[in-house]
């Protein structure tokens, strides 16, 4: 028998015993689907954070009020009792490698649009904000704010869009902050991706303004959160270590217990690779377990064929089918069950993926997560065949043919 002969034969044979087949592919079907969503999930979420990274840029550093004590593969430790300071930006900008700086705000007011009241985050800061993350902070309607304007109010897009219900807000229009009247000068595009739901949906005022509005909350020159752009020229980390230096001495602590943290590109991309990693070692486990349990399934299969079929054997050998013959026999049959079930899998992983990305979680799938899969289900079923099909090729003749 050729190759396409014993193929047609394994085919007949599971044909006969559809219902056992069914079963085993089922559990193949469920573990490849698993698979199938989580790996494209996964490698949507990876690109969809790389793109957003991207569009922070490589030259952009943020300094924070609270120190990342310790970093490593599998954790981080914060500490959250200090604060920044007004008087740190002109320590940032003695630093030669730094272009520009911007101060950034954050508080809740209150927020009434059309006779709608909310309670929401606005962010005072720095008209330079957005000239630091003009490829993120990308204008719809209108333009960006001025540092010499007060009361106006730059959008984010699902702030203008559903934050007030079906109120759609646009340049010109008056939004009430703490019973204060602003006026709304620019909307952003949306951004979309997976971490953005924060910031398609922040409110931006002038620093000054904005100031004024949370003093209640804030200590004297207190400051959020501090951006710095470096200059063309210079590596963000040696930057960042100039910076981190300037500010202790402000502070007038050392290093080691510095109460703030300077996070650079490298940092954020060290963090999401972390979690990233944790993400794979999950696939990983649920793959394994995937494999075991639809092993199993195909070699109980494979096992009861044999047993049915040992007078059948006895027959073939008797017409001269070889040892290695009646093995690939039922490897084939087994490959076959693992190869139906992965069509089946990817079919059925394909559809769920519709489904989640129709509620906007990210999803990649392509030629690599296709191939594997498929691959893998087909690998699956031969190995777990493996044993059987040796006990198959291994039964005698004639000790074959006494079977009824």
């Amino acid at each position: 028998m050729d190759l396409m002969e014993t193929t047609m034969y394994g085919v007949k044979n599971l044909r006969t015993r559809h219902l056992r087949s069914t079963l085993t592919i089922v559990g193949i079907v469920l573990g490849i689907a698993t698979i199938v969503t989580l790996m494209s999930i996964g490698e949507g979420v990876r690109q969809d954070i790389t793109k957003q990274l991207d569009a922070f840029g490589t030259d952009i550093i943020f300094v924070v009020p609270f120190s990342t004590e310790s970093f490593t593969t599998s954790s981080v430790s914060i500490t959250t009792s200090g604060k920044l300071y007004e008087r740190d930006v002109d320590y940032i900008e003695r630093v030669p490698a730094v272009e520009g700086v911007s101060r950034v705000l954050f508080g809740r007011a209150s927020l009434s649009f059309r006779g709608k009241d909310i309670s929401a985050a606005i962010y005072p800061a720095d008209a330079a904000t957005f000239e630091q993350f003009g490829d993120y902070y990308q204008i719809e309607e209108g333009r960006y704010f001025r540092d010499s304007e007060g009361k106006v109010l730059v959008l984010a897009n699902d702030a203008a869009n559903t934050m007030f219900g079906d109120n759609h807000i646009g340049p010109g229009n008056i939004v009430y902050v703490n019973d204060e009247p602003y006026r709304v000068v620019g909307v952003l595009k949306k951004i979309g991706t997976s971490l953005s739901q924060q910031d398609d949906s922040s409110i931006f005022m002038p620093y000054e303004q904005g100031r004024d509005v949370l003093s209640e909350f804030l200590a004297p020159g207190e400051v959020f959160a501090i951006y710095i752009k470096i200059r063309p020229g210079y590596d963000p980390d040696e930057a960042a270590a100039l910076v981190e230096r300037q500010i202790a001495n402000a502070h007038r602590v050392s290093l080691d217990k510095k109460d703030f943290s300077v996070i650079t590109p490298a940092f954020i991309k060290e963090t999401v690779g972390v979690v990233l990693g944790l993400l794979d070692l999950f696939l990983l486990a649920i793959a394994a377990i995937s494999a075991f349990v639809g092993g199993i399934g195909i070699s109980n299969t494979m096992f009861m064929s044999v047993l049915e079929r040992r007078r059948e054997i006895g027959v073939l050998k008797a017409i001269g089918a070889t040892r290695s013959t009646i093995l690939l026999i039922f490897v084939i049959e087994s490959a076959l069950i693992g190869a139906v079930g992965g069509i089946i899998g990817l079919a059925l992983g394909w559809l769920v993926l519709l489904g989640v990305g129709a509620i906007g979680v990210p999803y990649i799938i392509g030629i690599p997560q296709i191939a594997f899969a498929f691959l893998f289900s087909v690998g699956v079923g031969v190995i777990a065949g493996l044993i059987p099909a040796l006990n198959a090729s291994k039964v005698p003749a004639v000790e074959a043919l006494h079977y009824e």
